[in-house]
């Protein structure tokens, strides 16, 4: 070990050294690191290197050790959730492709999530529409899931079990059922109970 005066690689400043290997100063050490992880992390045999090494069972069993103990503690097991939906935002605000490929898998979640109630529904109402009492379309695309905008349990645009109320034609559902809604007063006793009822309220089909 020796000491002696060397440029930095960086910001070209003289700096005191204590062995020939140190290339940059105290100052430029850290964002020399993080630029060169950040190379690294580019490298797809590097990437392909930490994908293999992950897979190990050692590495496997370290993690999950680490993990448990981290979990007993309740301040972590928050931080951690807010830091885990922090970067999922901004992922899927700065990454398209993400985003698109998001959208497409909770679209394809929904389509099967209403197939599932739809065949029920058909089942019940003897393949008729809940308002009007005429036959259903056999094909499932040509029918509307009615459900209760209001409910709170998930988002407008997504039914659930507990505010789904029948199986309709579209006419019924887009037009008639729109304007009985805003009139109680036009509203008939069929459609009044039509309205209150939920018969998937008690069934559990997922």
């Amino acid at each position: 070990m020796y000491k002696c005066a060397k440029k930095c690689k960086r910001c070209r400043k003289p700096f005191i050294i204590w062995n020939n290997n140190q290339k940059y100063c105290d100052d430029c050490k850290v964002e020399a690191n993080r630029e060169r992880c950040a190379r690294k992390r580019k490298d797809p045999r590097y990437r392909a290197h930490q994908r293999r090494y992950w897979k190990t069972p050692a590495y496997k069993a370290r993690w999950r050790k680490r993990y448990y103990e981290r979990r007993k503690d309740k301040r972590w097991v928050a931080k951690e959730r807010k830091r885990s939906r922090k970067w999922l935002r901004e992922k899927r605000r700065s990454d398209p492709k993400y985003r698109a490929q998001q959208d497409k898998s909770n679209a394809e979640r929904q389509r099967k999530i209403r197939l599932k109630y739809k065949r029920v529904l058909w089942i019940l109402q003897n393949g008729e529409c809940a308002v009007c009492l005429r036959p259903l379309s056999k094909k499932f695309k040509l029918t509307h899931l009615d459900h209760d905008h209001g409910c709170r349990e998930h988002a407008k645009q997504y039914p659930c079990s507990k505010c789904i109320r029948g199986l309709t034609h579209p006419t019924c559902n887009c037009t008639f059922l729109s304007i009985a809604e805003r009139a109680p007063h036009l509203q008939s006793r069929h459609i009044k109970k039509y309205l209150s009822q939920r018969p998937l309220a008690k069934m559990t089909l997922l």
